[in-house]
């Protein structure tokens, strides 16, 4: 099942449950701080929102961007003090949020653990994927892998970039200045043609 199916399900079968909310955020404002808040799942139903990290000198780092039907919580980051995640809204967002440890100890837990698993079985291959792109050893190499894996979740040769390029770098684990150079080489070694946040691979 896609993300949209299996938040659409668990929000019918939960959405009155007393573990569970929804609530909005206005822009900018924490919807969940990682440290506080343990073992809560958050479903995006609107809106957009990041993941930032702040650094032992209290620098906010950007981490992650969740689009509608993303979901997010402690249990997909390891959690330690000094390097505190928080997921702050970036428009207006409605969150539908889940207390897991409160519904694990409900009887319809077991009604839902096929939706939990499969979500849970997602945000894995997600993370696998980013971590594939990590893992490689120069910048251009790690912009390659990037717009192949948009490619093959849009199944088309033309996209546009989920988030800035600034976030892009860091999600890349690349030098901006860097990544700017990279991306002018590729275009004019002929690998992509880019207008704005829209990209077209030409290989």
């Amino acid at each position: 099942m896609e993300k949209m199916e299996l938040v659409n399900q668990l929000y019918q079968r939960l959405k009155k449950a007393p573990y569970c909310k929804v609530k909005r955020y206005k822009r900018s404002e924490v919807i969940t701080n990682y440290i506080q808040h343990r073992d809560v799942w958050h479903c995006l139903l609107s809106g957009q929102a990041n993941l930032v990290r702040y650094t032992h000198y209290g620098e906010e780092q950007f981490v992650e961007k969740y689009h509608r039907y993303d979901y997010f919580g402690d249990s997909f980051h390891e959690v330690i003090l000094n390097n505190e995640y928080s997921v702050i809204a970036k428009k207006e967002c409605t969150v539908f949020s889940i207390n897991v440890a409160e519904l694990k100890e409900r009887e319809e837990v077991h009604q839902v653990m096929f939706l939990l698993e499969e979500m849970m079985k997602i945000r894995i291959r997600e993370i696998s994927a980013h971590n594939s792109i990590l893992i490689q050893r120069t910048t251009r190499e790690k912009i390659l892998a990037y717009f192949n894996l948009l490619s093959r979740r849009t199944m088309r040769r033309s996209f546009e970039l989920p988030m800035s390029y600034t976030e892009m770098a860091v999600y890349l684990n690349a030098d901006r200045a860097a990544m700017t150079r990279e991306l002018s080489l590729l275009e004019k070694d002929g690998f992509i043609q880019r207008k704005g946040h829209h990209i077209h691979l030409l290989w």
